[in-house]
């Protein structure tokens, strides 16, 4: 995981002392701080360069100052919300702490809380849901780390885990809700309750052949075709909780393997969003096609000695050209358990067009609520 970068700006004495004593709260747990404090005679020229520098390399911006500075000083570099770090006015007598920017999905919300309970201050939280007690999905999908996605049939896979759409009808939503009007809610994986203000889709619902219009959520890491039929408008949120075991030749064509990978998904209906990892046995660590495709998912690559996968005891597919080959009866299935530390989800899979690749799926346990 990246370390984040926190970065403060301020123009007092005070503020210098505040930013200071953050500064020392957030450096404790790890994140990386910075700290710009512009005295009277300093000349003003820098700040709009450095707090555009912020913009690209800061998960979290405080500002120590007036609500009026920290406006200009970020408006020219205001992008969109699923981008724009958080940014946070504190007043320079730490007696309120204001989430300005990015408040869900940045999480300035939750870091102006941490803030004012450290500094004994009160958060000014303006957000609609937040004050009316409203479930939100951007929120929940950011503490939960989920991606969102629209349910569609065509739709191809985003490359952000908050799309643009996703984004607009998790406003719609949220609008719903704050008018008291039926959400409904769909989750495949277990969940204590069932989100304040959402109506849980039941099995009737489900077999009802009724299209309705009100909008659903589903938390879910394959597609759900009963929802589809069900409902006009469906948010998914993805958790990242699926490790694929491969298994292959060596020298495989990167592409062939790339290819298979993405026809496996497809043919299993598996969101590509919830690959959490890739994994195979140590032999393949330097595998191109493997290293490749790590680098097109941006997710771990993990390789284990047999050894290791001999240890691991369950019902797994076993093959004895396997066991002569590599030493290991079974590579795919015992990879994506090992590395999932979960259960597993798709057996070993050959491909008719893909000779020489198995795939297998294993899902890591996730709880919501």
């Amino acid at each position: 995981m990246t370390q984040k970068t926190f970065i403060f700006f301020c123009f007092t004495e005070d503020g210098n002392r505040i930013c200071q004593q953050l500064e020392a709260l957030f450096s404790s747990q790890k994140i990386s701080c910075r700290l710009h404090f512009f005295r009277k005679q300093d000349s003003p020229a820098p700040l709009s360069s450095l707090v555009g520098q912020a913009f690209s390399e800061a998960d979290a911006i405080f500002f120590v100052c007036a609500c009026g500075i920290a406006v200009r000083s970020i408006a020219p570099f205001l992008k969109k919300k699923t981008s724009d770090p958080a940014v946070l006015v504190i007043d320079d007598t730490a007696a309120f702490v204001i989430p300005l920017l990015s408040g869900h999905i940045g999480g300035a919300n939750e870091l102006a809380k941490t803030a004012a309970s450290f500094l004994h201050a009160v958060p000014v939280i303006t957000t609609s849901t937040d004050r009316h007690h409203v479930f939100s999905v951007d929120w929940f999908a950011k503490k939960y780390g989920l991606s969102m996605r629209v349910l569609s049939e065509t739709q191809q896979p985003p490359t952000e885990p908050y799309p643009e759409n996703a984004m607009e009808l998790a406003k719609e939503i949220s609008a719903a809700l704050l008018k008291k009007e039926t959400v409904y809610w769909y989750c495949a994986f277990p969940i204590t309750q069932t989100p304040a203000g959402l109506k849980e889709v039941t099995k009737e619902i489900l077999s009802d052949s009724q299209k309705r219009k009100e909008p659903a959520v589903c938390a879910a890491i394959k597609k759900e075709p009963a929802l589809s039929a069900c409902f006009t408008k469906t948010l998914v949120l993805i958790p990242r909780i699926v490790h694929i075991g491969i298994g292959c030749k060596k020298n495989i064509p990167k592409e062939l393997l790339a290819h298979a990978f993405f026809f496996f998904l497809q043919e299993h209906s598996l969101y590509a969003e919830s690959i959490a990892g890739i994994a195979s046995i140590d032999r393949k660590k330097e595998e191109p096609a493997l290293l490749n495709l790590k680098e097109r998912l941006q997710v771990p690559f993990l390789t284990y000695s047999k050894e290791e996968l001999n240890h691991l005891s369950g019902d797994f597919t076993a093959s004895d050209f396997v066991t002569s080959v590599v030493g290991v009866d079974n590579v795919c299935e015992r990879c994506a358990v090992l590395s999932s530390r979960g259960r597993l989800l798709i057996p070993k899979t050959i491909l008719k067009d893909y000779k020489g690749i198995t795939f297998a799926a294993a899902v890591s346990t996730v709880t919501f609520g």
